[in-house]
């Protein structure tokens, strides 16, 4: 039997980040029928577009967990309100979960739109360590997955986007209409820019978020020091 996850055609593009889905869906196309496939194309991935996901998440959770909370002795509006947002963790779960095994079930090279996703995207979080983790998967972005697995994960996040920024310049070069080309080099400079930028950004937080760790830690060798010299006092 056939996993719902399955991939319908060859090659697989994952999107994440402003924009992207609607270039992954134009990089699928362009790929042709049959040889590619987006999660959307898959029968599991359909399910769980969040519309869907939603709709079906309220209706199959959303009336026991109201009633949970007016027993647990919320009143009519906060049992709403948490409601909602235990039935987004819901969706968030089932979309990760998704998203975890379509990147198992890929196969040789893949194609990603991703510059632009944020650290703790589902994308970033999830599918990249399954996806690097999958011996089925040759190359991504046409980098081998050998490579990247050896990378740490921003690392790898960073050249596979540069690797895709570059995939895209190369196929804007090709196309002969000139406005078309136009267009399809200038979102790639523009995409680049951003991706620049987002790096910086990174960059500066996880040294301030090292920063921050270290003067805990020093502060709590610091009040154990402390309490050491009191006791020998």
């Amino acid at each position: 039997m056939a996993s719902p996850y399955a991939h319908p055609a060859g090659s697989t593009v994952v999107y994440s980040g402003p924009g992207n889905e609607e270039r992954a869906r134009e990089r699928a196309e362009a790929l042709g029928s049959g040889s590619a496939s987006r999660i959307d194309d898959t029968q599991a991935g359909a399910q769980v577009q969040r519309g869907a996901l939603v709709q079906t998440t309220h209706h199959e959770h959303g009336e026991t967990i109201y009633q949970q909370r007016l027993h647990a002795g919320d009143n009519p509006r906060e049992a709403s309100v948490q409601t909602e947002f235990e039935c987004e963790q819901i969706v968030l779960q089932r979309g990760r979960e998704a998203s975890r095994q379509y990147a198992r079930e890929a196969e040789g090279d893949v194609n990603t739109y991703v510059c632009g996703s944020r650290p703790t995207s589902t994308y970033r979080s999830t599918e990249q360590p399954e996806l690097l983790a999958n011996e089925k998967v040759t190359s991504i972005n046409g980098v081998p997955r050998e490579e990247l697995a050896k990378m740490d994960k921003d690392e790898a996040h960073a050249a596979i986007c540069r690797a895709e920024l570059e995939r895209d310049r190369a196929i804007a070069r090709g196309v002969s209409d000139p406005d078309r080309r136009e267009a399809l080099e200038y979102d790639v400079e523009r995409r680049e820019n951003q991706f620049r930028g987002q790096q910086r950004f990174e960059i500066e937080e996880r040294k301030s978020s090292a920063e921050l760790t270290e003067r805990q830690a020093d502060a709590g060798r610091n009040s154990h020091a402390e309490v050491e010299s009191g006791r020998h006092r």
